[in-house]
């Protein structure tokens, strides 16, 4: 693995372990991706959707607010993804 891509791939595995509903697992790769880059805009939202299925609203909406927006206001996925949240609250 390339140390400069190590986070995209990070995610990437984060994101498949998320698509197989094994949340634990996809927590775990999506941190190691923000370890290696805390710029990593795409694991924040995945890492949102994870604590969304797992229950924890407030957590999601904080990362996608404080860590995603708040940084890259224009990023169409956070906000689809706040969004839903909002709407699952609803």
């Amino acid at each position: 693995m390339n140390k400069k891509d190590a986070d995209y791939y990070l995610n990437n595995i984060g994101l498949a372990y998320y698509e197989m509903e094994n949340y634990n697992e996809a927590l775990n790769y999506l941190n190691q991706a923000l370890k290696k880059n805390p710029h990593n805009y795409h694991a924040y939202v995945n890492l949102a959707l994870v604590y969304k299925e797992l229950g924890n609203l407030d957590k999601a909406i904080a990362i996608l607010t404080s860590e995603v927006l708040a940084k890259q206001p224009h990023m169409v996925s956070a906000m689809v993804n706040l969004a839903n949240i909002y709407q699952f609250q609803a």
